[in-house]
């Protein structure tokens, strides 16, 4: 999308729902769909409801589950456009401007701007991890949290020279750090971790070390 030189086009090549939902499942799920709980590959298509069930764990998700179109009843057509315009603005565009060229209410602009300024923020448009992928997992010190010295639960994961990318977890159970690597990796090669039972799982994802 980002190749698109100008509104028009954006606007053709994304005129319905079912094409832009076909766009998503290709860019989400390039190797084949995969349960965002999970990671089990294959789940079932529920045809009548367009959803599919994991095989594994009975998740039922949709092509929006987990990004920030999820639940909205704002059409994909407008959503699509409504990123393409704050990505090719080069002085940004206000929510008034949204709302007039979405045709949609002022608040509605509000929202969708807000939520794609966010997941800008974090990144939720980046390139799933390939290559040599390192994990790591760790408990940091916070101000808040319960006893005496608060807590968050941080996982690591890198490909070897690049970038660093950190996520908060409730939890450091094996799957909970499962449902995390099931969205971020791609490609693997080799999978680097330490010993701990928790991530014996990776092998699910590649050669593990």
């Amino acid at each position: 999308m980002s190749a698109m030189k100008s509104l028009e086009q954006v606007r053709r090549e994304f005129s319905t729902q079912r094409k832009c939902e076909k766009h998503l499942q290709r860019q989400r799920w390039p190797d084949g769909i995969t349960c965002p709980r999970c990671g089990t590959r294959r789940p079932y298509l529920l045809k009548t409801q367009r959803l599919w069930e994991c095989r594994s764990c009975k998740y039922q998700f949709s092509v929006t589950a987990g990004t920030i179109f999820h639940r909205s009843k704002v059409p994909l057509p407008k959503w699509y456009t409504a990123i393409w315009l704050m990505c090719n603005s080069p002085k940004g565009i206000s929510a008034k401007a949204l709302e007039r060229h979405l045709g949609v209410h002022y608040e509605t602009a509000w929202y969708m701007a807000k939520r794609i300024r966010t997941a800008m923020k974090h990144d939720v448009f980046e390139d799933r991890l390939c290559g040599i992928i390192e994990v790591d997992e760790a408990q940091i010190k916070t101000d808040g949290g319960s006893g005496p010295y608060g807590h968050e639960n941080v996982l690591g994961m890198t490909s070897r020279e690049g970038p660093l990318r950190l996520q908060v977890l409730e939890s450091l159970k094996s799957h909970d750090i499962k449902r995390v690597v099931a969205r971020n990796f791609g490609e693997v090669q080799e999978i680097f971790s330490d010993a701990a039972n928790k991530m014996r799982f990776l092998q699910q994802f590649g050669p593990h070390r």
